[in-house]
């Protein structure tokens, strides 16, 4: 992957994911689909410290689900 793809990914990743967390807060209404396309673009990412900061936030996401009682696995 060059670093051009790299960023690449990580952006799509970025957009993904701040589609469903904004600020450190999940967003109200986001739908599985949403999550699903965030944690793909993820894990899709080669290991640094943008995955990590992004895993973190889809962390929250999974906490909220699991508060709401749905499963995301």
């Amino acid at each position: 992957m060059t670093v051009g793809e790299s960023s690449d990914v990580v952006i799509q990743a970025e957009e993904r994911t701040n589609e469903i967390v904004e600020d450190g807060t999940v967003i109200s209404g986001f739908t599985m689909e949403q999550y699903l396309a965030a944690r793909d673009a993820i894990k899709a990412l080669p290991e640094s410290s943008d995955k990590e900061r992004l895993l973190d936030k889809l962390a929250l996401v999974e906490q909220a689900m699991t508060n709401m009682g749905i499963e995301y696995e």
